[in-house]
């Protein structure tokens, strides 16, 4: 290694060791998680955000360094002398990266859709119908017949699909404590599944919420609805006091 290599080296080893433990740290401070499925998301996010620490580091070293390094005060009257590429640099650069991008795109790309997939595949315990439309939430409940517009409310451990329409405009069904998200879009019935891992509700968590996670209009930001989850037997006793489908 050339000196002049040394310093921008010693110097990316130390910041990627710094921002590694700066996110070690600080990634426990995401919002709740409290589905199988976020799980499953937040460790692609974590896993992710460790790999691109060194390359982010790497590039943005070298480039400080070249800046700070090869500088030319004033306006150059003449060209720069020529520069004579470096071969096996260049290869490592190039199976590094095929490498690090081939291992990202199976796992956890492929190995996390197909975990997600997995419980999609699975005969839901509850289905739920969510209906958009400009800027309120209709949730039913077809299994049991019922409907709400206040809350949704979902028993702990229990796979539940959602299906999700629109009446008027693109909309996005978001609980950010599931991690899940789908467009809602007219004409269409796309679906998502969850399985809730944690009691909570929008009292106590605001994560605890369905969000309409696309701008759909001036009130877009106010377009949510209570989410809690609860024990099986909470469950149905809530079921029981809901208005029936007409």
């Amino acid at each position: 290694m050339s000196k002049e290599m040394v310093i921008p080296a010693i110097t990316w080893i130390l910041l990627t060791a710094i921002l590694e433990l700066v996110a070690f740290l600080t990634l426990g401070a995401l919002p709740s998680q409290a589905s199988e499925q976020a799980k499953v998301i937040d460790d692609a996010f974590f896993l992710l955000i460790y790999l691109v620490i060194p390359v982010f580091t790497l590039v943005v070293v070298f480039l400080l360094y070249s800046i700070m390094k090869f500088r030319v005060s004033g306006r150059p009257t003449v060209d720069g002398p020529g520069l004579k590429g470096h071969l096996p640099l260049t290869l490592v650069w190039l199976a590094v990266t095929t490498v690090l991008t081939g291992f990202v795109f199976f796992h956890p790309g492929v190995t996390g859709l197909l975990e997600l997939r997995a419980e999609e595949n699975k005969v839901p315990d509850i289905v739920i119908q969510a209906e958009a439309v400009r800027y309120s939430w209709k949730v039913m409940y077809p299994q049991e017949m019922v409907y709400s517009k206040k809350e949704i409310v979902l028993p702990i451990h229990m796979n539940t699909q959602f299906l999700v329409s629109s009446k008027d405009v693109l909309h996005a069904f978001w609980i950010p404590a599931f991690r899940v998200k789908i467009d809602a879009v007219p004409g269409q019935t796309t679906h998502v599944n969850a399985t809730p891992t944690k009691l909570g509700s929008y009292e106590t968590d605001t994560q605890f919420r369905l969000q309409c996670a696309e701008l759909c209009g001036l009130a877009h930001s106010k377009m949510f609805l209570p989410v809690t989850v609860v024990s099986e037997e909470d469950y149905r006793e809530w079921i029981s006091l809901q208005k029936p489908i007409k």
